[in-house]
């Protein structure tokens, strides 16, 4: 995409574009589980899901999904930014879609649960339930975000 199509459509480069993107990405994080558990790892002898049974990939997947909930949010935002300011687009713009992200990355999770019963492992994917720590997890991602961007423009001072 050439510098005319940013400046011509900044809502949906760098505001719906990167929501989007990153409901593709959590939608595709738990398709990503359930083919794991079914169909790469499969069962152990005893039934149970071998994702539950190893320890590293039990590691692995929670990893994983804390970086899909966590992380992901302010590093979309980020590039935002990043994208935005190269292609000298409006702050304005940069600053709602990098918040947007912000927060609808503290409004949703995503979580495998293991129970140690067979047949009974569920991947959630949906929004927080609590408002305290939606309230928690928004306010640290706009924190990062803004630290990031200034950390940005700290480093394209120098």
């Amino acid at each position: 995409m050439n510098n005319r199509y940013w400046a011509k459509h900044p809502l949906f480069a760098f505001v719906l574009l990167p929501i989007v993107g990153l409901v593709i990405l959590t939608i595709a994080s738990g398709a990503a589980e359930i083919l794991l558990d079914h169909f790469v790892f499969g069962r152990a002898n005893n039934g149970m899901p071998l994702l539950f049974t190893l320890p590293w990939a039990r590691s692995v997947v929670t990893g994983w999904n804390l970086a899909v909930v966590y992380v992901a949010p302010v590093l979309i935002a980020l590039w935002v930014w990043k994208t935005g300011s190269a292609h000298n687009v409006r702050k304005g713009w940069l600053w709602s879609g990098g918040l947007m992200i912000c927060v609808l990355g503290g409004l949703h999770y995503l979580e495998t649960r293991w129970t140690g019963i067979k047949g009974t492992s569920t991947l959630l994917i949906g929004p927080v339930s609590d408002g305290r720590t939606a309230l928690l997890r928004i306010a640290a991602n706009v924190f990062l975000f803004v630290l990031g961007v200034w950390l940005l423009k700290q480093r394209r001072a120098t």
